[in-house]
């Protein structure tokens, strides 16, 4: 049973994203359905049902579910139904590392966030991490192989299991991994095919958004709403350091500034205040790096404000977010949604027009050092 290594799923990082999304959508969705309906409670007299019991009830039937069904799209529903059921969980976090089960315990926010942003990071590991070898190859071949059983086998899904097969056949490591292959491609041409279905509502939102993106954001008005997008972000980071630089020599206005910090974030201890200095201090810095980035896109500089772009918007969602989630609870999910945004447009130009020019770049170097046919 162990003799062999883990061997990982081709589609794992699809299925985390599944379970990243749903995480997110329980614990946002939680927390506003809370404070929308004054916190109502399931129960009467002693009793509570509280929605952490129903997390693990989610986790129980994506548990089941996975354990008891071989179609392939019991993965997704698993994964659904797990993230739901870890957001539900995790959201309660605060009542179960406090003595006197405080929900609003200030650390619980900074927890589930951490949590959250750990997921986001093994996700998109994931995604750049997909198996090569020819076992790995094989595995999904073979998983691929249940839509022959279920007469559910398109052309397309035929071509790209063969076009797999033989890529597994070059690089098979053994006899046996070779003949299983040859067997398997021979298999595949036989096998009977169904006309390719029609896209499903997700597959048309998907071409309808991206004909939609071609059509409104061309690579002039991506880069714009992305300076405006920096430039918003960064916004506080500037305020702050242009106030702190405009008490600089006069020390009764630095005086008051510093009362103010004081009052603002040693409300409970020590700690809370030189916490909240630092938070000060990263807020300044990557609303300059914000504000450098948003001018090197506007000066077409695209590669060092890329590069310098993602730098501050992963220092913002790592550390910064961290902390203003202690400070600020949950009213700091909508500043985080917006700056998941613009790191969404900035991949999304990344790929669309910085990328072909590095690919295309690459090709004509090549090119150049190849010798000159006489």
């Amino acid at each position: 049973m162990f003799r062999t290594r883990p061997i990982q799923r081709v589609d794992a990082a699809a299925l985390w994203m599944i379970m990243l999304i749903a995480f997110g959508v329980s614990v946002v969705g939680t927390r506003l359905y809370l404070e929308a309906a004054g916190y109502p409670q399931i129960g009467s007299g002693t009793l509570h049902i509280a929605h952490v019991l129903w997390g693990g009830l989610l986790q129980f039937i994506a548990l089941c579910v996975f354990l008891t069904y071989a179609n392939r799209w019991t993965r997704g529903v698993s994964a659904l139904l797990g993230g739901a059921g870890v957001g539900l969980f995790i959201d309660e976090v605060g009542k179960f590392i406090t003595q006197n089960n405080d929900y609003f315990f200030p650390f619980a926010a900074p927890i589930i966030y951490a949590v959250l942003l750990l997921t986001a990071v093994l996700t998109f590991h994931l995604r750049r991490s997909r198996p090569r070898d020819s076992r790995a190859n094989l595995y999904w071949i073979l998983d691929q192989l249940k839509d022959v059983v279920d007469q559910d086998f398109d052309a397309h899904e035929r071509d790209a299991v063969i076009a797999a097969l033989r890529g597994a056949l070059a690089r098979a490591k053994s006899d046996s991994e070779r003949q299983l292959t040859e067997a398997l491609i021979t298999l595949v041409e036989r096998a009977p095919v169904i006309a390719p279905p029609k896209p499903n509502v997700f597959q048309r939102l998907y071409a309808a958004l991206t004909r939609l993106e071609a059509r409104l954001l061309s690579q002039r008005r991506l880069r714009w709403l992305l300076v405006a997008g920096f430039l918003l972000i960064g916004m506080g980071g500037v305020l702050v350091l242009l106030t702190v630089a405009s008490f600089y020599g006069v020390a009764t206005d630095l005086d008051q500034f510093l009362a103010v910090l004081i009052v603002e974030f040693s409300s409970t201890s020590p700690q809370r205040f030189q916490w909240g200095l630092v938070h000060v201090v990263l807020t300044m810095i990557t609303g300059l790096m914000c504000t450098a980035t948003a001018i090197l896109l506007a000066l077409r500089r695209d590669a060092a404000g890329i590069n310098l772009g993602r730098l501050t918007l992963i220092l913002e969602l790592t550390v910064v977010n961290l902390l203003a989630f202690y400070f600020r609870q949950f009213a700091m999910i909508f500043a985080t949604l917006n700056v998941l945004i613009v790191l969404l447009g900035v991949e999304r130009y990344r790929a669309r027009f910085y990328q072909p020019v590095l690919k295309t770049a690459s090709i004509d170097d090549v090119r150049k050092r190849l010798p000159t046919p006489n």
